[in-house]
């Protein structure tokens, strides 16, 4: 198998239509990377875009729609992939929920599909790539977390089903180093374009941040960028928040 130095690097990003997935899948293409776009639901959408990035910037992009809730159809996608491709360098999980609603609010269905999509999800799919790269002896796999898993009114069961990723990126972090693999998350506060930036309580959400602005997308992007890139090849385990000075 030749090593990624040697092949155009190969992204697998799920959640690639969402406001952040579009921005990371954008910024991908720029560097050079050939993209696999992944959706749930939103076939015709990941379509469109798949057709925007091959033309934009002259790289491969290809669909695939998969459950992430399901492992076993998470395992049949990546190995599909795999086996179309040849390889899969890197893992940019992008897809999420947010259930917004104090705690004592919360419907058991909305805590039960956040940790199921944010965590049970992102398990699965990072555990169906990392055998891939471990053969492959190189991957970078990037997880969008949030900042409010450091604690958020309003948000106690998004914040938990996001924090509950720490312990998967530091432990398999450790578990696959020896084999070039990095596991990082990048971590935004509330991110322009979210309907909340869009609502009347856009200003009082702004006071919190002392730089005076959300985070944009293409900030995340740049992240995560670099995260996948060879600069950060010792940078494994680790949370980057971005959140505009809101700590």
């Amino acid at each position: 198998m030749a090593s990624p130095a040697e092949t155009t690097r190969l992204a697998l990003v799920t959640g690639s239509t969402g406001l952040l997935g579009r921005a990371i899948c954008h910024r991908l293409a720029r560097e050079g990377f050939d993209l696999c776009l992944g959706y749930a639901r939103s076939g015709e959408a990941a379509e469109q875009l798949a057709e925007e990035l091959s033309a934009s910037s002259g790289v491969t992009c290809s669909t695939l729609g998969f459950d992430v809730t399901s492992a076993k159809d998470v395992q049949a996608a990546v190995g599909q992939l795999a086996e179309s491709r040849g390889r899969v360098d890197v893992l940019v999980a992008a897809h999420g929920v947010a259930p917004l609603a104090l705690l004592r609010f919360t419907r058991e269905d909305d805590i039960q599909n956040a940790f199921r999509i944010n965590a049970e999800g992102t398990v699965h799919c990072v555990s169906a790539v990392l055998p891939v790269m471990q053969r492959q002896n190189w991957g970078r796999i990037v997880i969008l977390s949030s900042a409010a898993a450091e604690g958020r009114t309003g948000q106690a069961v998004y914040a938990a089903s996001k924090s509950a990723l720490r312990g998967l990126i530091q432990s398999a972090a450790r578990e696959y180093a020896a084999y070039g693999v990095t596991l990082n998350s990048v971590a935004p506060a509330v991110v322009e374009g979210n309907p909340a930036t869009q609502s009347d309580q856009r200003e009082k959400l702004l006071s919190d941040y002392p730089l005076g602005r959300f985070v944009t997308p293409d900030e995340v992007a740049a992240a995560t960028a670099f995260l996948v890139s060879d600069e950060a090849a010792t940078m494994t385990g680790q949370n980057l928040i971005i959140d505009g000075g809101r700590f």
